[in-house]
């Protein structure tokens, strides 16, 4: 079906020049091509306490989503195990949706990382209720996995970008849709792929240097009020319909 679509369609849409150069090497002409990423709702775009400075040993940082493997809940997990006795007083809040497979798979970890103590589990309501929640953190961790999910496919993640609109920085993997919206030490910071280590120090590094946070957290905000708005979103999509000579 997929192919099929592709292969009847006048111009195809995509939300990354990753997937866009998947399309190209199976053959789908560039012409055809036309790359529009994903942006935030309008519930997380607030300038207020953008790079307000928060006491870093009594306060959260969080990863939110569906827990599945390739997002590398293991590793934030693992990576959080080998520096929390460094911040007693830090906590990560992990931002769920109640799959129970993902969810279960999340409490043996905490537990076999000794972890319920440091470590609180959220469901995730609405996007009012998240954007509130990312508004107080720190900052974001989102250590996506090297898998064929996100070095193939590449989508845009989203979640990364609701976080740069909350103007919390991101702590993501070196991957090439990644650093499609994450410029490391200036609206976020990378770590490797699958790497606990590595991100345990980028973790370490956020929560000591308040001063790189308060850059960090002002270029994200400042990042996803150029490029990732529902209107900038709505004048890519006008752009394409009026140079195919379409009505929207």
């Amino acid at each position: 079906m997929e192919k099929l679509c592709i292969e009847n369609s006048n111009f195809l849409i995509v939300p990354s020049v990753l997937t866009a150069n998947t399309l190209l090497k199976m053959g789908v002409r560039s012409e055809k091509l036309v790359v529009i990423q994903n942006s935030a709702s309008e519930d997380f775009f607030n300038q207020e306490n953008v790079g307000e400075q928060k006491e870093a040993n009594k306060t959260q940082f969080g990863y939110f989503g569906s827990c599945h493997p390739w997002e590398g809940t293991e590793v934030l997990l693992r990576a959080w195990s080998q520096v929390e006795a460094d911040f007693p007083e830090t906590e990560l809040m992990l931002i769920h949706s109640r799959n129970p497979l993902h969810l279960r798979r999340i409490k043996r970890l905490i537990s076999q990382f000794s972890l319920e103590n440091r470590t609180k589990l959220t469901l995730i309501q609405n996007s009012q209720q998240i954007a509130q929640l990312m508004k107080s953190f720190l900052f974001t961790c989102l250590p996506l996995l090297e898998t064929p999910r996100n070095v193939l496919q590449g989508c845009c993640p989203v979640k990364i970008i609701q976080s740069l609109a909350c103007g919390v920085p991101v702590i993501s993997s070196d991957l090439s849709v990644v650093r499609e919206i994450i410029k490391t030490g200036e609206n976020g910071i990378l770590s490797e792929p699958g790497d606990a280590r590595s991100l345990a120090m980028a973790i370490t590094k956020m929560i000591f240097d308040e001063d790189l946070r308060k850059k960090l957290s002002l270029n994200a905000f400042q990042t996803a009020r150029d490029h990732f708005t529902p209107e900038k979103m709505g004048e890519a999509f006008m752009e394409i319909f009026r140079k195919k000579g379409l009505k929207p």
